[in-house]
């Protein structure tokens, strides 16, 4: 056992962990409805750039609910637990996107 864990703070990562993914598992459908459309013809990085700018106001949103209903996260681990959500969103996405727009297999010429 760490130090940090002794002194609760490996608690409290974990908790922040577990908010956040919440918030991802509530953002993830309208993020896909605001993305999903633009992102087919985007390579990877792009995607994922457009996801990250699109989904980051939604996420907010999400967890300043949770900090305003809620004692779950206190206002100073904000940013943290939206980094975290964030991060998750955009993972969440790409793998909905590799479902939904295969990336085409080439296509075999004939001599």
């Amino acid at each position: 056992m760490s130090w940090l864990t002794f002194l609760g703070f490996g608690n409290r990562e974990q908790q922040l962990q577990e908010v956040a993914q919440e918030v991802a598992k509530q953002a993830r459908h309208r993020v896909w409805q605001l993305v999903n459309r633009r992102i087919a013809t985007m390579r990877v990085p792009e995607a994922r750039g457009y996801v990250r700018a699109r989904a980051s106001i939604l996420i907010e949103r999400e967890v300043d609910a949770i900090l305003h209903s809620t004692r779950a996260i206190k206002a100073s681990d904000r940013q943290r637990v939206s980094q975290l959500a964030l991060n998750m969103v955009v993972r969440l996405i790409q793998a909905q996107a590799r479902i939904a727009y295969p990336p085409e297999s080439p296509k075999k010429q004939v001599a």
